[in-house]
């Protein structure tokens, strides 16, 4: 971090720096070995906000290195169900700081990267060891690949009801056909079959109801909330293809 901007005046981040150590002097030495770590490190850019708050960010990842154009590492990582089977989802229950890196075909970029922190008061160990990809990649794949079994049941979740979605289509589009072909449409049999399954459909749409239900009763992170919004992106993702 420059001290003085091209104007020859103290930067505005070095105030707060300063005014953050006037208001935590008797944290002094916790906050010189924070910063101590993160010069060894190697960090670049070094921001610091109380006002910043983490928990309530949702970072993605794809789960190929390479894919990624940047990547955040945060303290006390808690994974997210992921429908795409490719990436990583996670956030944090309670982090300090956020870092982003950026990273290259088999390594990480430290010259690039930034900390973002809403603290200097926490203990220096909760920082990482290094910016290898071991550290702020394959950690974060691994403990996100650690709930396979509640993301194969929103996976589970979301195609029986689009498959229940599609039969509907079918059948619907079925009908309209045979407006076109009355002679067709007066076939007792036909007008049977037509009604059993128009009563399947609704059969199948209520098992996939109490299905949806009993999925998010089990694991409290798969929330019918999110089983819908992950429906509603695959379905929007399929209309545009």
């Amino acid at each position: 971090m420059e001290s003085f901007n091209e104007f020859g005046e103290v930067n505005e981040d070095v105030k707060m720096f300063h005014r953050y150590l006037a208001a935590n002097r008797t944290c002094a030495y916790v906050i010189l070995d924070v910063l101590y770590r993160i010069t060894k490190l190697e960090i670049d850019y070094v921001i610091l906000d109380p006002d910043f708050k983490f928990n309530n960010n949702i970072y993605e990842i794809s789960k190929a290195f390479t894919k990624n154009k940047s990547l955040y590492y945060v303290d006390n990582i808690k994974p997210l169900p992921s429908y795409n089977k490719d990436i990583a989802k996670y956030t944090t229950t309670d982090s300090n700081y956020e870092i982003k890196v950026v990273p290259a075909i088999d390594r990480i970029h430290p010259e690039e990267s930034k900390i973002r922190l809403n603290s200097l008061t926490f203990n220096s160990d909760r920082l990482p060891m290094n910016l290898s990809k071991y550290v702020l990649f394959d950690s974060i794949v691994d403990l996100c690949n650690s709930i396979e079994k509640e993301n194969q049941q929103l996976r589970e979740s979301v195609d029986f009801g689009i498959a229940t979605m599609d039969l509907e289509k079918v059948y619907l589009a079925t009908l309209d056909l045979l407006k076109t072909t009355p002679h067709v449409a007066n076939n007792n049999k036909l007008i049977n079959a037509l009604e059993l399954i128009k009563e399947g459909i609704q059969l199948l749409d209520d098992v996939s109801v109490d299905y949806d239900r009993e999925v998010s009763n089990t694991n409290k992170d798969v929330t019918q909330e999110l089983i819908e919004n992950e429906r509603n992106a695959l379905l929007i993702l399929r209309a545009n293809k």
